[in-house]
């Protein structure tokens, strides 16, 4: 089969459909999440189907106790939460990944050894205080329950 190539790039941009087979787009976004806590995230990636790519995470203000999480928003879905961690390394299954915080707390990677087209997806990176399995508000940075913002799908 032909090779792609995946891209990263912001939410806001939406997914985009690239010309040729097996294409597809993976996103990162900028997310802030409650209270000054604050991460960043890089807002465009490449990579090529079954190639290793690490979506990296900066939160220098991380505070002691506070979990980094991922989430993954497929096109047309709600986000899904994927993992938590507040330090070393740990396999994220769902993705066929491994979720890895610095030494120090002040960043982490959320690696896919293998990425596909199934993949195509924004990815987000939050901390929280809990060690529990959190709700994301879709069309917000906030954590919690809640209706989406304008253009979201009803159930």
């Amino acid at each position: 089969g032909a090779e792609g190539t995946a891209m990263l790039g912001r939410r806001s941009g939406g997914m985009r459909r690239a010309r040729g087979a097996g294409l597809a787009a993976l996103a990162a976004v900028l997310l802030v999440a409650s209270g000054r806590a604050q991460v960043q995230q890089e807002p465009r990636l490449e990579t090529t189907e079954g190639t290793s790519v690490c979506i990296n995470c900066s939160h220098p203000g991380k505070q002691l106790g506070y979990y980094i999480l991922f989430y993954r928003q497929l096109p047309g879905r709600e986000p899904q939460f994927l993992a938590l961690i507040t330090r070393g390394s740990k396999a994220v299954p769902a993705i066929a990944g491994q979720l890895s915080v610095s030494e120090d707390g002040r960043s982490s990677s959320l690696c896919l050894e293998r990425p596909w087209r199934g993949d195509a997806a924004v990815y987000y990176c939050a901390l929280g205080p809990r060690a529990e399995e959190p709700g994301l508000r879709p069309g917000t940075n906030r954590r919690g329950r809640g209706r989406a913002g304008p253009g979201a799908q009803r159930r």
